[in-house]
């Protein structure tokens, strides 16, 4: 028999989070995966004052994966998961309590999660702070910031491809702190360095109407060439 909590972890959905805008402010929805019940969390907060929270057991989930028609915890929480990446939902009020639907695509209902309004000083203080000791460390795992840098290694490499391209923009997104600037540089040297050599033009800098003509073989013409010799010193 399939467990949803192992499939919570498999599909990912065991710590997810999302910036959500309504009712003209700015809140976090963090859903995450208590063990220890175990139980599915979800909670929303502005981090300061206002917070809603509730903890859904797998047997309210069971129920909704029926009442959805949705075959397996794997496809239950995958589709959560993809809804919390794409921010695909919509938040509202229902009375004192906090609505998060989850926009499961074309032809779908949306999964509906109601959320309680935190009342209790001291409850909601700690709600708060559990929100964000979860998001830090989210942050600040090994794997996030292995895969920060390997980002970054991207990024650096895609805007050096960007450099040596005239028709791409060379300008990095906002954050790089200026470290590739030199790219720009080193590509235009190289750039330079690979054109050949032109024709050389004669200048009399005294006397600029003076151009030194081309020495005649044979037969002289009247008015001659007035082109310079690719020889011609300067």
């Amino acid at each position: 028999m399939e467990q949803p909590a192992f499939a919570c972890e498999d599909e990912r959905a065991d710590c997810l989070h999302v910036k959500l805008h309504f009712e003209s402010r700015d809140y976090i929805c963090l859903a995450y995966l208590d063990t220890r019940k175990p139980r599915w969390v979800m909670t929303v907060t502005d981090g300061l004052q206002s917070c809603w929270r509730r903890g859904f057991d797998f047997q309210y989930l069971n129920g909704m994966r029926s009442e959805f028609d949705i075959p397996n915890w794997k496809l239950f929480f995958r589709q959560i998961r993809e809804a919390f990446v794409a921010s695909n939902f919509s938040a509202g009020r229902d009375g004192e309590r906090c609505v998060i639907r989850l926009r499961r695509g074309s032809g779908m209902a949306d999964l509906p999660f109601k959320l309680s309004h935190v009342t209790d000083d001291r409850a909601r203080q700690t709600y708060i702070q559990a929100v964000l000791f979860k998001l830090a460390k989210g942050t600040s795992s090994p794997a996030y910031i292995k895969l920060t840098d390997e980002l970054y290694t991207c990024r650096r490499q895609l805007h050096q491809i960007h450099a040596g391209s005239s028709s791409l923009p060379v300008d990095m997104p906002d954050g790089d702190d200026g470290l590739l600037d030199d790219v720009g540089d080193a590509s235009a040297q190289e750039t330079k360095s690979d054109k050949r050599p032109g024709k050389r033009t004669y200048v009399n800098h005294l006397n600029p109407s003076d151009r030194r003509k081309q020495v005649a073989v044979g037969v002289t013409f009247d008015g001659g060439s007035d082109e310079d010799s690719d020889d011609s010193a300067e």
